[in-house]
């Protein structure tokens, strides 16, 4: 059997969309499709709420600091000597919610050092807030992990 021309093209458009729709269904059922937040919706609303808290620590007299380098397997906290703040460090992982965790923030001391040996590496969102004073403060920063 002689194969023309039509039934050429006609073979290699079915082969291209076979590659295609193998290369979707590999792609779906490898990545974890999940959502950043659950309640992301309600969290959209209060927005404005950390919105004043960002300018709150934006104004704020004092500083913490992130220190990841100078101690091994250990992200360290600096807190300003002589504030007392209470508040939460929840570390968040855009890739994967599974990673997500939260630290509660005091200052008993100048520092606080938060385990890391066992986390992935890469990139990290670390978002502070916090209660000093009697007001309410609100920082983000991007870390990432090698």
């Amino acid at each position: 059997m002689k194969l023309h021309w039509g039934h050429k093209i006609t073979i290699s458009i079915i082969i291209f969309m076979l590659i295609i729709i193998t290369m979707v269904y590999i792609s779906v059922t490898r990545a974890s499709i999940h959502m950043v937040s659950e309640n992301y919706y309600e969290e959209e609303l209060a927005y404005q709420k950390v919105i004043d808290k960002m300018t709150n620590a934006r104004d704020w007299d004092h500083e913490i600091t992130i220190d990841a380098l100078s101690i091994p397997d250990h992200i360290r906290f600096s807190y300003p000597e002589g504030v007392a703040l209470r508040g939460n460090i929840r570390f968040f992982r855009p890739s994967d919610s599974n990673l997500d965790f939260s630290v509660a923030m005091g200052s008993d001391g100048q520092y606080q050092d938060v385990p890391w040996a066992n986390r992935k590496k890469g990139l990290w969102k670390i978002m502070m807030e916090w209660e000093s004073e009697g007001q309410l403060f609100y920082r983000e920063h991007k870390l990432i992990l090698q």
